[in-house]
């Protein structure tokens, strides 16, 4: 389980990082804070 969630996060963060590259600053600020909000309802479920 541990090896996965370190997984996902390497997923996550190369994600980031393309859209980063491809996306204006607003919309990954709108993409972390959809993560956020996922991460929040993941963590308290």
């Amino acid at each position: 389980m541990r090896g996965k969630s370190i997984g996902a996060t390497l997923i996550a963060l190369g994600v980031g990082i393309v859209l980063t590259l491809i996306c204006p600053p607003w919309l990954m600020l709108l993409f972390i804070g959809l993560a956020m909000i996922a991460a929040g309802v993941l963590i308290c479920r």
